[in-house]
């Protein structure tokens, strides 16, 4: 290991011991949501990450805390996105099988997939509020 990624990593390890409190929003169903193994948002990649930040002890500090968001409600959703959009994609990954949802074919919906994006914007908002609640 070089000198400057020393110094670097001292200085990360510092931090993290310092700081007030630092949180990650994640849920186990993150991972349910299958992709080809090319496409990013594959779910190889949040293992990977998660397993990274294990493998450096980044959860051992006492001010690191994982935070589970609980699935947004229809209406949370609709404050973004269109009815049409959402009952499309509703009724789009109800079919149980692989299906696109654009043009582009780049947006595959699968069974969980309506469920999973719920979580996915819930995460986002409770981010949102635990950084507004101090």
């Amino acid at each position: 290991m070089n000198k400057k990624r020393i110094k670097t990593q001292t200085k990360i390890d510092r931090d993290l011991k310092s700081k007030p409190h630092l949180g990650l929003i994640y849920h186990q169903n993150y991972l349910l949501h299958e992709h080809s193994p090319t496409h990013p948002e594959r779910k190889e990649r949040l293992m990977y990450t998660l397993d990274q930040l294990k493998e450096e002890g980044i959860f051992s500090f006492p001010n690191i805390e994982v935070i589970e968001p609980k699935k947004s409600s229809r209406e949370e959703l609709e404050l973004v996105h269109t009815e049409k959009y959402l009952d499309k994609l509703e009724t789009k990954s109800k079919k149980g099988k692989e299906t696109a949802i654009d043009k582009e074919k780049e947006t595959i919906l699968q069974e969980p997939t309506y469920e999973q994006a719920k979580l996915a914007a819930a995460g986002a908002i409770k981010a949102s509020e635990v950084v507004l609640e101090d």
